[in-house]
């Protein structure tokens, strides 16, 4: 009876099926080019499987890291219900998108993916942390604040601001268009958290696969609302594999998750860390002066280009993002 302690799916197999996937729709959007229609189907059918398969995976994980700590099941709990609630509405998306031929945004899908992000928020918090001495835990949220701001900073000026000044066919689509990058912050904050605090009984890597699809669903998003801001998204574009990968991400994250439980299990206290762990560790800490480049250029683009912030206020605000990074 051994064979029941195995995973039922290993690591490199769900690589194997994650590269296979991401690939294949690339092929698709090369040889399929001349055939919209078809990319649409695909990219309305694709998401929502691999999405629910994520959520399968990340239920699969928090059963198998039950016996290591309650708060550990529950945040991975709460994940898994995160992307199922995710798949709900790429179901309801292709629905309306396939089966009605009607615009899906704004539409009844938008519950399901605006529930994502406060759930990917709380299954996040759950997890298990290892305590910090109070020096290490300041600096810690200087940086995440750091980065939070400059993230607002950019949000403003290229997706919020020109959202609101370009306005919207009916208020709903307006207040949609607000609410995806505004929760996108929410989501950066927990992308934050998941980076900067050392999780108790806790392999690194599978955290460090869900921070990437937190970053991939965010960059995708933004691109969506910019694209749209412009009115030049069409479905199927390539745009649709930043769904997937961020799908295929959590599930890669799951299943390693699962497939460590069993040596965390035999030494649930933190082990000494190795070379390779502690530079895991300690590049998040780069982060702040990354951020801080990116708004700088903002403000040089801002000089050629006019933003939503006038520039003396940009100035200033970016001035302060700059000045935390480099404080004493």
């Amino acid at each position: 009876m051994c064979f029941l302690k195995r995973p039922i799916v290993s690591a490199p197999n769900s690589l194997l099926l994650a590269s296979a996937v991401a690939l294949g729709h690339l092929a698709l959007l090369i040889l399929m080019k001349g055939n919209p229609s078809l990319l649409t189907a695909v990219g309305d059918l694709l998401p929502p499987a691999l999405n629910l398969l994520a959520a399968v995976a990340l239920f699969y994980a928090a059963r198998r890291s039950k016996s290591l700590s309650r708060r550990l099941y529950l945040g991975w709990a709460i994940l898994a219900v995160a992307y199922a609630s995710y798949g709900v509405g790429d179901i309801l998306w292709a629905t309306l998108e396939l089966g009605f031929h009607q615009e899906p945004f704004p539409s009844i899908a938008d519950g399901p993916y605006l529930a994502y992000y406060p759930l990917f928020m709380v299954g996040v918090l759950l997890l298990p942390a290892a305590p910090n001495a109070s020096g290490r835990r300041v600096k810690m949220m200087i940086d995440m604040s750091i980065v939070l701001l400059a993230a607002l900073l950019l949000s403003w000026n290229l997706v919020l601001g020109p959202t609101i000044k370009a306005g919207a066919p009916n208020s709903m689509t307006l207040v949609l268009s607000l609410t995806y990058p505004t929760f996108d912050l929410v989501l950066l904050w927990a992308l934050l958290v998941l980076l900067f605090r050392r999780m108790l009984t806790q392999s690194q890597t599978p955290l460090f696969l869900l921070a990437g699809s937190a970053t991939a669903l965010i960059f995708t998003d933004f691109i969506f609302a910019y694209q749209s801001l412009l009115g030049t998204y069409e479905g199927g574009s390539l745009l649709d594999l930043g769904w997937e990968i961020s799908a295929l991400l959590s599930m890669l994250g799951a299943v390693l998750q699962a497939t460590t439980v069993e040596f965390q299990r035999a030494s649930p206290q933190p082990s000494l860390q190795t070379g390779r762990e502690q530079h895991q560790r300690a590049w998040p800490t780069y982060l702040p002066y990354a951020w801080a480049g990116a708004v700088f250029l903002m403000l040089i683009w801002s000089h050629y280009h006019s933003l939503t912030m006038p520039f003396p206020y940009l100035s200033i605000s970016v001035g302060g993002v700059i000045a935390l990074v480099h404080r004493p």
